[in-house]
């Protein structure tokens, strides 16, 4: 396969190490869980992205790490002024992973989730085309095991911070420009991985994310609310994530 061709090509690539879980990082992730301002919690958990990531990268150290990529379909579960209005298209994560002690792993990566506005489920008076754009980086402590040759699993929770798009025509007229939000983003994800005879895994994915806001149809360029009831457009914005990943483990 294309894909793990690539993957195979890349065996000299990455050695990581601990000491991103060290005190530095710990002080940092408390300070996060206590901050109750926005923008400190958005600079504090870039910090710490930035530290683990920093020790993943600059260690010379041999160790078991891994390269995955997981795409899937993105469908949307709460908040249902954004969930009546698109339809799932992709949702891509690329990520590097650390074997630790104890079957516990840490990783990095990114994400990219595009919703596509349903033509047929906005305001006829209002006919918004488009799309939302979410991207985001994040940390993934997780708890990864084989329980045979054959077969594993990956637990974890991807925990980072991610900017959404609303790219709209209503949007480019109103300001020129697509609306943005930003926040924080938590997602408990868990991978089922099935070994090939390579020594690699594919994995089937369920993950469920949470968004660190709400949305309002507002967001997309319209005025009109279609009967949802404003009250609730402050409910966070969260979806499931289904699909599929090849994992490379590097030798």
């Amino acid at each position: 396969m294309i894909v793990r061709a690539f993957f195979m090509s890349k065996t000299s690539v990455l050695n990581w190490s601990l000491k991103c879980f060290n005190s530095r990082l710990f002080f940092y992730l408390y300070s996060l869980i206590k901050s109750k301002s926005n923008k400190m919690r958005k600079y504090l958990l870039l910090i710490v992205i930035s530290i683990a990531s920093t020790h993943l990268f600059s260690q010379e150290e041999s160790g078991k790490s891994s390269f995955t990529l997981e795409i899937g379909m993105p469908p949307v579960l709460g908040n249902q002024s954004f969930k009546g209005v698109v339809k799932p298209i992709v949702y891509l994560s690329p990520f590097l992973q650390r074997k630790l002690k104890n079957e516990l792993s840490l990783g990095f990566g990114f994400h990219y989730t595009y919703w596509q506005i349903n033509e047929f489920k906005v305001p006829v008076s209002e006919p918004v085309k488009g799309g939302i754009h979410n991207l985001g980086i994040y940390l993934k402590p997780s708890y990864e095991k084989y329980y045979s040759d054959l077969f594993g699993i990956d637990f974890g929770v991807k925990i980072g911070y991610s900017q959404t798009y609303f790219k709209t025509d209503f949007n480019d007229s109103l300001f020129g420009k697509a609306q943005m939000v930003e926040g924080l983003h938590i997602s408990p994800t868990l991978g089922f991985l099935f070994k090939d005879e390579e020594g690699d895994a594919y994995r089937f994915t369920l993950g469920y994310h949470l968004q660190g806001f709400g949305y309002n149809p507002n967001r997309i360029g319209v005025s009109t609310f279609s009967g949802y009831d404003p009250a609730k457009f402050s409910n966070l914005l969260n979806y499931l994530v289904v699909g599929f990943g090849y994992t490379h483990y590097f030798k």
